[in-house]
């Protein structure tokens, strides 16, 4: 401050004073313009950075399930697979409780529910 005096005093300032204090505020007020411009375009860059690593995040995400193992298994494999997480009790259980297990089987996935669907076993 060009006035420190007049900062920490309740006096008026002197014409000079006076003008070289518009000045300062002048200056002041472009800069904070300027700064709140720039805070405007980072804003927007960081907005627009932010959409395209959730767009990539999504896309690695959804790209890396294709190469997940259980997408190779043989049909014959997974038939076995839904076999065995039957409940211990299957074959001694009501006839509801038995179409919960192979139900919940075809809600998974088109090609579970098509694999579940023709494993006889489960039904």
């Amino acid at each position: 401050s060009p006035v420190p005096h007049l900062l920490q005093s309740y006096d008026a300032p002197n014409a000079g004073e006076a003008l070289c204090i518009s000045g300062l505020l002048d200056n002041a007020r472009h800069t904070l313009s300027a700064v709140d411009a720039e805070i405007e375009k980072i804003s927007a860059a960081w907005s627009y950075l932010r959409e395209k690593r959730d767009a990539l995040q999504n896309s690695i995400h959804r790209h890396h399930s294709l190469l997940a193992p259980i997408r190779r298994l043989p049909e014959d494999v997974l038939r076995h697979i839904f076999f065995l997480c039957l409940p211990r009790l299957y074959m001694n259980s009501s006839f509801d409780n038995n179409l919960v297990a192979p139900l919940l089987l075809t809600q998974v996935c088109e090609p579970w529910k098509q694999c579940a669907i023709a494993s006889q076993r489960l039904w």
